[in-house]
């Protein structure tokens, strides 16, 4: 793990840092503030927050926990799926809607290895026809993998979208062992290699 100063406004006017964790599948990134984990971006996503090595008084025993918390939950999901890892890290959802952390509340109550409708969701929160506002949350998730958005998909169950790509939601869904997904894992077109299963 490697811990740097960001040199990006991407928490807004808050201060930050940013850590960085290598596995199997890349480098990932997360953004803490000191209310807690802010962000995650997927190993090669161009949009992750620019920083530069150096001390931060931000850097404190507290968020040192946070960071190993959050890496070692990323990694357990992505090497044994299906126990069910509940993040206990505290996240900073910033300004989002009260629409939108409805939202992110409902995609927390989805097992691993099950999948619901952006229609199901909008049913779960007495909101029947907000599909598209759903899909739009789950698109604005800044904490994606850990709130899990990618096990939505469209009521034809085709994939939908996801906000670090298809390929990345293929195979999510395919470690997951979610329905109708069996050849995602094959069928992707990510340079990654698959870790075995502990």
């Amino acid at each position: 793990m490697t811990v740097f100063i960001s040199d990006s406004p991407a928490a807004g006017s808050s201060p930050s840092i940013v850590a960085v964790h290598s596995n199997a599948y890349g480098q990932w990134t997360a953004l803490f503030t000191p209310k807690g984990l802010a962000g995650i971006w997927f190993p090669n996503d161009g949009n992750a927050p620019p920083c530069t090595e150096g001390e931060n008084p931000l850097r404190t025993d507290r968020m040192d926990n946070w960071i190993r918390e959050t890496f070692r939950t990323i990694d357990l999901m992505l090497t044994v799926p299906r126990t069910g890892h509940e993040l206990t890290v505290p996240m900073d959802l910033g300004d989002a809607t009260d629409f939108q952390r409805k939202v992110w509340e409902a995609l927390l109550r989805i097992p691993a290895g099950e999948v619901r409708t952006y229609q199901e969701i909008g049913r779960d929160l007495n909101m029947p026809g907000a599909s598209r506002a759903v899909g739009n949350a789950c698109g604005r998730n800044p904490i994606p993998l850990l709130i899990p958005c990618h096990r939505v998909r469209r009521s034809d169950g085709s994939l939908g979208g996801f906000s670090a790509g298809i390929e990345w939601k293929k195979i999510l869904l395919r470690l997951e062992n979610s329905s109708g997904t069996q050849s995602a894992w094959e069928t992707s077109s990510l340079n990654v290699t698959q870790p075995a299963l502990l």
